[in-house]
């Protein structure tokens, strides 16, 4: 009876030290699912913002297209045959399913695709767009079938005393647009809906086909009143509850809702999972617990009691000699240890002693090493799960760095490609005009500058890239300059560049001084969202001792950026030029542009400043070390060998690269033989053909360029080679080392001059 009584206690003992685990297993779990709804949320919100940007792009090019079309005569003449044109850009746009121009009353003038004039003469579906004085985004029009459907996009057409002239209607396909929603990387999970202003389906993701033209359900319409981005927990039409992350009509420039929904329930499966197994554990725990107790009852109740009975056997049996440890036992015990005891005491008092003695040494013993043994495994466990979570820590800050380093990067290298698909569209347009040729040709140059430059400044960053510095004449590299600022800069922003004619010579990389004005410019644009002034001047300035200033004393050429934007508090200021620190949203900023400025500066000799409040603008100082003019470089044609009768072998595998590469050769006057590959250059010289120079691509399927190289100067030695690449590390020498001169590297992408140059230099080497 007093065994089972003791035993019961101990595991009441157990369940009370294990009950604070269960707590904390408890808090655990709750926290985990509160941090994972909110997860859930900012990744709602986050993909609504993605796709709001590409349903912005299009609404964006479907204006830059009704605006273009404005001007050209054919539309712009109220008498003019406009069907042609229309038909011909129609041909090259499968996203619009007709383009068309209506007269000031609303009547038909020409169309891309006269089968569709039926529904076009049913002019109800234009409703207030037909009477918007700038560019308008209409309403879901059904079509034949919901297949035919499309969203009218209009643009007026101005005419005299400013009234409109007519208007050109542009019907973007909503079969093209749910295809394209279909097609853009999101969660397994998600449900993207576009709709317009009147809560009507444009597209939806997943089952297109079925949902588009239906209304939003009546408790959910108010989200196409909202003013502002917002995550809401809403129902569908399947009854399914998702959290979505919406944009109204009211905060987007494209007046449409766009909204993400995310499932909690599939999101929260791995946290129902984790708590299922926190669950088992804690009750795996309990049950051991429990009979860990129920041995150690029995070892110390049970035993004892055994114990004390086989003694009374023995001694009754003649072994005087035995005794009973009185222990630690509860009071009962130790009073039957001592009657016991007592009654063997006057036969061998002594010898019962010293074994009473032995069996609390051992016992103590056996506790003193079960308490270090439960120690180390405590202490090891906890060292375990400190790693585990600082590891997880780790893990977490990288991605976060790396998302917003990619959405940053994506960001410049977009705006790279926009200026050279522009200018280059322009050049199509118009390739008899020879002035406009040559003004958007070097636009687009400069944008594949600074699409280079994006690649140096992440390594500059990265690896302490050394620049290139060399003198430059301030007053032109800055008017060079405006144009692409000019053509960066927003409609609603007025710039002003204000530049001496006495402005002194810097010693600085260019490609770096134009990337560091460059994105001080952004900057300064995505400070003003509701447009304002942006002034950029320079002048020269000395720097004294005096003067306080963290850099060597002199002449410097002082460039400032001011603009009157939103400005920044104290806090913000402090922190504006740390790497990876932005304010603005996740996947529109690296906040490496100030940093890199920053360092462009110091790395040149100069200083970065930056005096800023809030609303009151920002006004950016960048001292940069003046030199003296550059002399006359004597020109590059009068030192250049001579291209006649000289024999080049191109191997390059990218047919574009291998064009544009063959008739830049040419035009040097060089004889060329252009090849896909190693394999098939080999093959060329194995003819007898004859080769003066090889310039060979480094990456290439099968044999690349170094093996390639290799294996022509065994068939044609001491072979010039030039080795192109694109690789970051191609300025090391790694790709190289293996391969004996002559031989030269240069890194993609290579302007003809560089390439022409590199050429020359082999040749005399030769």
């Amino acid at each position: 009876m007093w065994a089972r009584g003791l035993r019961g206690r101990l595991q009441v003992l157990v369940l009370v030290a294990l009950l604070p685990a269960v707590l904390v297993e408890t808090a655990f779990l709750i926290g985990l699912r509160e941090t994972q709804e909110r997860e859930i949320a900012r990744e709602a919100m986050q993909q609504a913002q993605l796709m709001h940007q590409s349903i912005v792009t299009i609404v964006e090019a479907a204006r830059q297209l009704t605006l273009t079309l404005s001007h050209v005569p054919a539309v712009a003449d109220a008498t003019g045959d406009c069907a042609p044109t229309l038909r011909e850009i129609q041909a090259g746009l499968p996203k619009y399913r007709f383009v068309s121009v209506f007269d000031a009353d609303g009547a038909l003038r020409c169309t891309s695709r006269p089968e569709s004039i039926g529904v076009q003469q049913d002019r109800s579906w234009l409703g207030a767009a037909g009477r918007a004085e700038r560019f308008e985004v209409g309403t879901y029009v059904r079509g034949a079938s919901s297949a035919a459907s499309f969203l009218p996009l209009v643009q007026p057409l101005p005419g005299p005393a400013g009234a409109a002239a007519g208007f050109i209607v542009v019907a973007l396909d909503l079969a093209w647009l749910g295809r394209q929603i279909e097609a853009l990387e999101r969660p397994a999970f998600s449900t993207v809906v576009i709709a317009d202003r009147t809560g009507t389906v444009l597209a939806r993701s997943p089952d297109n086909e079925r949902w588009i033209g239906q209304k939003f359900l009546p408790e959910n319409m108010w989200i196409v009143a909202a003013t502002r981005p917002d995550v809401h927990q809403t129902t569908g039409y399947d009854g399914r509850v998702r959290l979505s992350g919406f944009i109204p009509p009211a905060a987007s420039p494209s007046g449409l809702v766009v909204s993400v929904g995310l499932y909690p329930e599939t999101v929260m499966a791995p946290v129902r999972t984790i708590a299922v197994w926190g669950g088992g554990v804690i009750l795996v725990g309990l049950i051991a617990s429990l009979s860990l107790a129920r041995a150690v009852g029995n070892r110390l109740v049970r035993r004892p009691l055994e114990r004390l009975a086989a003694a009374a056997a023995r001694l009754a049996e003649g072994a005087l000699h035995t005794r009973v440890p009185a222990g630690r036992g509860p009071t009962e015990f130790r009073a039957l240890s001592t009657v016991f005891n007592h009654m063997a005491a006057e036969l061998q008092r002594r010898e019962a002693r010293e074994a009473a003695a032995r069996g609390r040494l051992e016992e103590a013993q056996r506790a003193l090493e079960a308490a270090n043994a439960d120690l180390e495994a405590r202490v090891e466990a906890e060292v375990a799960a400190r790693e585990a979570a600082q590891e997880r820590l780790r893990h977490s800050e990288k991605v976060s760095a790396l998302g917003q380093l990619a959405g940053g990067v994506a960001h410049d290298f977009n705006n790279v490609l926009q200026s050279i698909a522009g200018a280059l569209g322009l050049l199509l347009r118009e390739p008899d005009r020879r002035e406009r040729v040559e003004r958007f040709g070097r636009l687009a140059m400069d944008a594949a500058e600074r699409g280079a430059a994006i690649t140096r400044r992440l390594l500059m960053f990265a690896r302490r890239r050394d620049l290139s510095p060399a003198p430059l004449d301030t007053g032109a590299a800055l008017a060079d300059l405006r144009e692409i600022i000019t053509h960066t800069l927003r409609a609603n922003i007025a710039l002003t560049v204000a530049l001496p004619p006495d402005l002194p010579w810097i010693f600085v990389d260019r490609a770096e001084l134009e990337t560091a004005l460059v994105n001080l410019v952004v900057n300064a644009q995505d400070a003003m969202p509701e447009g304002g002034r942006l002034r950029i001047s320079a002048e020269g300035v000395t720097v004294a001792p005096a003067d306080g200033m963290e850099i060597t004393p002199g002449r410097y050429v002082r460039l400032s950026v001011v603009d009157t934007g939103c400005g920044m508090d104290a806090r913000t200021l402090a922190r504006a030029a740390d790497p990876f620190f932005t304010t603005k949203p996740p996947g529109q900023g690296t906040g490496l542009g100030l940093s890199m400025v920053q360092g462009f500066a110091s790395a040149s000799g100069g200083l970065l400043r930056i005096e800023s409040a809030p609303d009151e603008g920002t006004r950016i100082a960048l001292f940069l070390p003046a030199c003296a003019p550059a002399a006359d470089a004597e020109p590059a044609a009068a030192r250049a060998p001579s291209a006649a009768g000289r024999a080049i072998l191109l191997v390059e595998d990218d047919p574009p690269v291998r064009e544009v590469l063959t008739g830049e050769l040419a035009a040097m006057g060089f004889a060329v033989t252009a090849v896909a590959s190693g394999g098939e250059a080999l093959a060329w010289l194995a003819r007898g053909q004859r080769a003066d120079l090889m310039v060979s691509d480094f990456a290439m399927p099968g044999m690349n360029g170094v093996a390639t190289i290799e294996a022509a100067r065994r068939l044609v030695p001491g072979l010039p080679a030039i080795l192109l690449s694109g690789d970051p590390r191609a300025g090391s020498g790694e790709m190289t080392d293996a391969v004996t001169p002559p031989i030269a590297l240069l890194q993609k992408p290579v302007t003809g001059q560089e390439l022409h140059a590199r050429i020359n230099a082999l040749f005399e080497l030769g």
